[in-house]
C-alpha cells in the first residue's frame, strides 16, 4: 500500500508463458502470484508462509496487457544490460556484513549468497534442490522482527535481514563452487579482492548467531532510556547496548556496531523504545 493505504495497479506482460511485472507494488513478486485474471486485471497473490501453512491467497490488481509467445531480441539485451550491474557488484565487500578472505579449512562458514531482491525464499529453495546434502550444511533467509504503526496501532511483522541475499553454510566452499558452475541456478557467493568466495567474518558469524533465533529470526528488542542512557530490558540487544551506534525511535530500529580487526561495520536490527525517563523524576515520557 502507498502513504493512502492504497494498492495501486500493477502492469506486467506475459512472455513465452513468463509473468514480468513492469511496474507497480508487485514488481519483483512474480514468484508469489499463482493466477492471473487478464479480464477482470486481478492476480491471485499468495500471502504468508507456506511452509508453515499460513499462506492464503489475496486479489490484488494487476493488468497484462501484453501476451505474447515470442521475446524479441530488444528486451533479451536490455534483460542483460539490467542484470550486468548485480553481476559486477557480486565481486565487491559488503559495507554491512565484514567479510574475511578465502578459507580452504573444512571449517562450517557461513557465506552470503546474492540473488534478485524479493527472490530471497525461492532462490534459496532452489539452492537446498539443485546442490546435494553433504555441500551444503544450512542455506537460510535471516530476518528480522519490525515493529511498524498502521491506523494508529502498533503491529509486527518479519521482513528478510539481508534484502537480495541469503546466507549458505558449507565446510567444502571449493566443492560448492565448482558445482555451482555446472547449474542454471541465478545465484552466487559474494566474492571478496581475490575474485574467491569470501566468507562472513568469524565475529560477525558469531554474533549473527547469537542474535537470531532457532528460526533465524531477529527478535525485536524492547528498552528505555534512563537518564539519557539506552537501557534494553528484553531481546537480542539485552547487554548489546554498547555496540549500538545510533537508534531511530519512531521507525523501531538501532544501527548496531560490529567490530572486526580496526574495522567497524553497521548492521540493522530492530528496537524498540518503550519510555523515556529520570531516575529522580520519574517518569517524564511514554
Amino acid at each position: 500500500m502507498d502513504d493512502m493505504h492504497v494498492v495501486r495497479t500493477s502492469v506486467g506482460e506475459i512472455v513465452q508463458k513468463r509473468l514480468r511485472v513492469l511496474k507497480g507494488p508487485l514488481v519483483g513478486c512474480e514468484t508469489r502470484i499463482r493466477h492471473v485474471d487478464r479480464h477482470k486485471k486481478l492476480a491471485m497473490v499468495r500471502v504468508g508462509s507456506s511452509a508453515a501453512g499460513e499462506d492464503f491467497l489475496l486479489a490484488l490488481p494487476l493488468e497484462v496487457p501484453v501476451k505474447r509467445d515470442v521475446e524479441t531480441k530488444a528486451e533479451s539485451a536490455a534483460e542483460t544490460k539490467t542484470k550486468a550491474p548485480r553481476t559486477e557488484a557480486r565481486a565487491k565487500d559488503l559495507p554491512s556484513i565484514p567479510l574475511d578472505p578465502r578459507d580452504t579449512s573444512r571449517h562450517i562458514r557461513w557465506y552470503l549468497a546474492t540473488c534478485l531482491e524479493g527472490h530471497e525464499d525461492a532462490a534459496c529453495a532452489e539452492l537446498r534442490a539443485a546442490i546435494p546434502t553433504p555441500l551444503i550444511t544450512d542455506a537460510f533467509v535471516p530476518r528480522m522482527e519490525q515493529q511498524f504503526k498502521l491506523h494508529g496501532e502498533w503491529k509486527t511483522e518479519t521482513r528478510v535481514l539481508l534484502p537480495g541475499m541469503f546466507i549458505v553454510a558449507t565446510g567444502q566452499i571449493r566443492r560448492l563452487t565448482s558445482k555451482l558452475f555446472g547449474t542454471p541456478l541465478d545465484v552466487d557467493l559474494v566474492r571478496g579482492a581475490d575474485k574467491w568466495p569470501a566468507p562472513i567474518a568469524s565475529d560477525a558469524q558469531t554474533f549473527l548467531g547469537q542474535v537470531m533465533d532457532a528460526q533465524h529470526v531477529v527478535c525485536n528488542s524492547w528498552s528505555e532510556i534512563v537518564d539519557d542512557e539506552l537501557q534494553v530490558s528484553v531481546g537480542p540487544l539485552k547487554g548489546l547496548e554498547h555496540r549500538v551506534a545510533s537508534f531511530n525511535r519512531r521507525r523501531c530500529y538501532a544501527m548496531v556496531r560490529l567490530r572486526v580487526g580496526d574495522d567497524e561495520y553497521l548492521l540493522r536490527m530492530p528496537l524498540s523504545i518503550i519510555a523515556r525517563r529520570e531516575t529522580i523524576t520519574g517518569l517524564r515520557e511514554t
